[in-house]
């Protein structure tokens, strides 16, 4: 039970790091075009 808990906690963080990555190279993007 606590493989299973602690495999979808490490899936969850996994998961959250790839939005917070994908969100702020859009930032990025859109703050590139901002400044052109």
């Amino acid at each position: 039970m606590s493989l299973f808990v602690l495999h979808y906690c490490g899936l969850h963080i996994f998961l959250d790091i790839i939005y917070v990555y994908a969100f702020s190279g859009v930032k990025a993007m859109v703050f590139a075009e901002f400044l052109k």
